[in-house]
């Protein structure tokens, strides 16, 4: 009997641990996978007192903007003011491959309206947007929290002066 007791403790003790084990294993993969979503997706909106531009008006003075990142492909929708107030959508869907892809504007403009998206590193994006003729260069920067993201739009007037954006959006 004393023996029967003991294997059927013995048996016990190795369940217990082999649960204890997979369980683990169920919360590593658990983790794992969440910490393999991209830190770029989710809902962003501007921060106008952050945000700075020549003679203090930057061109969307409000913003959100959804992104979705699913591999090497990036899925934008912005809802913006311009700096009358008309309010701007924006989609599009593009690989971050330097090729460019067409945007979706409402109200549409006048001319064909395309972006290109490249990624740098983890945190650091570039992307060129042509509006016909018009074309603007810039950068997202990601922060080490990801709770925030810096974007530089490097452009010049038509006198060819510093033009230059710099806007900051948060993570909702």
């Amino acid at each position: 009997m004393k023996r029967c007791v003991v294997t059927i403790f013995f048996v016990l003790m190795v369940m217990t641990v082999a649960c204890t084990t997979a369980d683990q294993a169920v919360v590593d993969r658990a983790t794992e996978t969440r910490t393999t979503v991209d830190p770029w997706n989710g809902t962003w909106k501007l921060n106008p007192e952050k945000s700075t531009a020549p003679g203090g008006r930057i061109p969307h003075p409000t913003s959100i903007n959804i992104i979705t990142v699913e591999g090497d492909t990036l899925t934008m929708v912005a809802d913006h003011t311009d700096t009358e107030g008309n309010s701007e959508h924006v989609e599009y869907t593009a690989k971050l491959d330097g090729n460019e892809y067409p945007v979706t504007s409402t109200p549409p403009g006048p001319d064909p309206y395309t972006i290109s998206l490249k990624n740098i590193d983890a945190r650091t994006r570039e992307f060129v947007e042509v509006l016909g003729t018009f074309t603007i260069k810039g950068r997202d920067v990601l922060s080490e929290d990801g709770m925030t993201f810096g974007r530089v739009v490097e452009m010049k007037d038509p006198e060819g002066n510093d033009a230059s954006v710099v806007q900051f959006f948060e993570k909702q």
